[in-house]
């Protein structure tokens, strides 16, 4: 997965955020029936910035809240957003050819296209070791450059990458669209009042960052360094089996009866919906929490649910459940 690096980079930054979110959420589920839907706050208006927003989005399905306490997201503005600069420091990235606010931001974006198939720590130090070795991080040099060349330097004298070929390419077309679109600066690109939709778009037109992997920018974006972005109401959760396998196995979504495997495509639209019901502010913000839970605890097999961070909401009743296929009368995860 290409987002598995970015997440695991994350965990270390919002588990203290986790624990201090979860001490807010009440997990004995007396007040309704876990997994039921209960009320929902009204939709927020579409395009407009939600002002005196809580400290972390919250929702009223027991459930859904746990999940959203996983990665607190708050719309409104840290009280000290992050410079580009400041979060590579934050992550121990360096290197004295990287020193504007806008090469950070340039190096961050690089981060996001290598962050696919190795560690997180390799690849969003990918950027300032590639900085090293060309002496500069020059967006309007690596636009001209071949690919073949790029390549060269990914790889030599040490690889940086299991994939230079693509890596080289996906840089190559990311400089040449923050040259040609945005001034030299990826900053322009989230600049305070962009569209989600658009700037997800944005992101998923260069090469190797997905969906889930834009979706998970976009929170970074947000939560670290305070980019006031609209439309997130129009954001919907990026459906993989791990998210899929969490909100079948919570009730979060309910599949045929007398089944109990399932294909993550065929319940893809109800967890859509799910998550749009559960979270209509920003129905995005569940991935993470979701993913998370599915990969290192609501497993495809035997499930750890005395150690999940979602326990005190979960009816914990579908632990059989999954996401796959029989073959041959075992059950294959996707």
């Amino acid at each position: 997965m290409t987002s598995g690096g970015l997440l695991r980079q994350l965990w270390g930054e919002i588990k203290d955020g986790f624990r201090k979110g979860l001490e807010s959420v009440d997990g004995s589920g007396d007040s309704a029936e876990r997994g039921a839907w209960v009320k929902t706050a009204p939709r927020a208006k579409r395009g407009a910035h939600v002002k005196g927003a809580p400290a972390r989005l919250t929702s009223p399905n027991a459930i859904a809240d746990t999940i959203l306490a996983f990665d607190p997201i708050s719309l409104s503005r840290p009280a000290r957003p992050m410079t580009h600069a400041e979060y590579a420091t934050s992550q121990g990235l360096a290197s004295p050819r990287v020193r504007t606010e806008a090469e950070h931001a340039n190096a961050f974006l690089f981060g996001v296209i290598a962050d696919r198939m190795i560690k997180a720590e390799k690849a969003w130090k990918l950027s300032y070791e590639l900085s090293r070795r060309f002496g500069h991080l020059d967006v309007a040099k690596l636009a001209r450059m071949f690919v073949a060349d790029l390549r060269e330097k990914l790889e030599k004298p040490t690889k940086l990458h299991r994939f230079n070929e693509a890596i080289a390419k996906g840089i190559i077309a990311a400089s040449q669209r923050i040259v040609t679109a945005w001034n030299g600066s990826a900053t322009n690109m989230w600049a305070r009042g962009v569209s989600a939709p658009e700037l997800l778009a944005e992101l998923e037109s260069l090469p190797g960052i997905s969906h889930k992997l834009s979706s998970m920018t976009l929170q970074i974006l947000i939560t670290r360094l305070g980019v006031e972005v609209r439309d997130v109401d129009a954001v919907n959760i990026a459906v993989d089996r791990h998210v899929a396998r969490v909100f079948l196995r919570t009730g979060l979504v309910t599949g045929d009866k007398g089944r109990t495997v399932f294909r993550a495509g065929e319940l893809k639209p109800l967890v859509i919906a799910a998550a749009r019901h559960a979270s209509p502010v920003f129905p995005g913000a569940l991935d993470f929490g979701a993913f998370w839970s599915g990969k290192n605890w609501c497993t495809h097999t035997a499930p750890r649910c005395g150690e999940c961070p979602i326990r005190s909401a979960c009816p914990r009743k579908r632990t059989a459940w999954s996401i796959g296929t029989m073959r041959d009368g075992k059950l294959v995860a996707e």
